[in-house]
């Protein structure tokens, strides 16, 4: 009984971490929504804290406090839009099922309000 409770348990804790390890993780830095854009922002404070990460084609922005109206844009490594897409649903957490992409580096733009945070990500 202990042998096979012992087995459960470290099968449950693989998969939770397991889980976290197959999700890229893109990292954000603030800039300017006023500017218009990317590669086109100023620094300025970040309002919201706001994270991204992508796993197998669905894009997951969380943030520090409930928000609606979070706009995501994706640009390939030309700077041409590949993605962009609203979600109105007030909450902490917001997926975008971005489908899949071809191998290559991307840019990341999350704007909620006036915050707009870029980072850059690679899908191989």
């Amino acid at each position: 009984m202990y042998t096979n409770m012992k087995k459960f348990i470290l099968i449950l804790v693989s998969i939770l971490f397991c889980s976290s390890l197959f999700a890229e993780d893109i990292p954000l830095s603030k800039k300017d929504a006023g500017a218009g854009g990317y590669g086109m922002g100023n620094d300025k404070e970040l309002v919201v804290g706001v994270s991204a990460s992508i796993e197998d084609g669905v894009l997951t922005v969380a943030t520090d406090v409930a928000t609606h109206g979070v706009v995501v844009s994706i640009y390939d490594s030309s700077c041409v839009v590949v993605y962009t897409s609203v979600s109105e649903i007030e909450g902490k957490t917001h997926e975008f099922v971005v489908g899949e992409q071809p191998s290559g580096d991307y840019i990341l733009e999350v704007e909620i309000g006036d915050t707009l945070a870029s980072g850059e990500f690679t899908i191989d």
